[in-house]
């Protein structure tokens, strides 16, 4: 048996408006409260140096420890003996060395200047990447010397046909290298010459 619903009521036109109204109000209290949280952020570290909220720890011991840490800056002399088919061949050829330089950090340990850092910064392997690194910086070298040497009517190689075939081996080759040679500057973020009298002549 059916039986009729009984008909909804109708609402109130004024309950909308209030429910508008809490809206309204509601979002004017957020927008209060995100200005004022902005009003009184923290404020962070200066990003050119030490500064900022000192009574943050993590700020102060940033700004605490900056001072002594120091850029380490090694530089490896590499020779690389390439198998040519005249015979094997030693670059650079002018009896000097190609100046492979590699970078670091390390820090004061005492007032002395002692400095502490890993050991493969100031004594960097000689792994497979260095010898990449050797090749990639002697291959225009071996490319001009391949293409100056070569049969006339030969075609000419590229940069790239001659780095590849040293690392695939197919240009037999062989490294060495120099003892290498480290240099300490102030603050990691240091950017100035690499050469100086002292420490006192260095820029700020």
């Amino acid at each position: 048996m059916n039986r009729k619903l009984p008909a909804l009521s109708a609402i109130p036109t004024r309950q909308p408006q209030r429910i508008l109204r809490i809206v309204l109000i509601a979002s004017l209290l957020c927008l209060l409260a995100t200005l004022s949280i902005a009003a009184g952020a923290t404020p962070t570290a200066h990003a050119d140096g030490p500064g900022g909220n000192v009574s943050n720890p993590t700020i102060r011991a940033v700004d605490i420890a900056e001072p002594a840490v120091v850029r380490m800056i090694t530089t490896v002399g590499g020779h690389l003996t390439v198998q040519l088919s005249s015979g094997n061949v030693t670059f650079p050829t002018n009896n000097s060395a190609y100046p492979l330089t590699l970078s670091g950090t390390g820090t004061f340990i005492s007032a002395h200047g002692d400095i502490l850092t890993a050991d493969h910064v100031i004594n960097p392997p000689h792994d497979a990447s260095l010898d990449q690194f050797l090749q990639q910086t002697a291959t225009p070298d071996v490319t001009n010397y391949i293409n100056q040497h070569a049969k006339p009517g030969s075609q000419q190689v590229t940069q790239n046909q001659v780095f590849q075939e040293l690392q695939s081996g197919q240009l037999p080759s062989q490294s060495a290298y120099d003892p290498a040679t480290s240099q300490a500057f102030l603050d990691t973020s240091y950017t100035g010459p690499l050469s100086a009298p002292n420490f006192s002549s260095l820029p700020p």
